[in-house]
């Protein structure tokens, strides 16, 4: 019972890491990573990357690192409005 318990907790702690190396943007949009950008920003990606300074200031730091690198918080030049 105890080593179920452990491994669930393991795993947990696995995709919640794993979710918080990579931003949303980088996800949810990875069209954008290869593309240029144009100079409008996604307010929906900014937004959720911002949410992640609720459950800790690392995470909400590193989702905000990993889309401004990688310009996935632009909107693409095809999405562009």
């Amino acid at each position: 019972m105890k080593s179920l318990k452990l491994r669930t907790l393991a795993i947990g702690i696995l995709f919640v890491l794993f979710i918080n190396t990579s931003g949303c943007g980088y996800i949810l949009h990875p069209e954008r990573r290869e593309s240029g950008h144009s100079s409008k920003l996604d307010p929906t990606t900014v937004t959720f990357d911002c949410l992640w300074l609720l459950p800790g200031l690392i995470p909400g730091i590193v989702a905000l690192i990993v889309d401004s690198v990688h310009d996935t918080w632009y909107y693409s030049p095809g999405e562009a409005r």
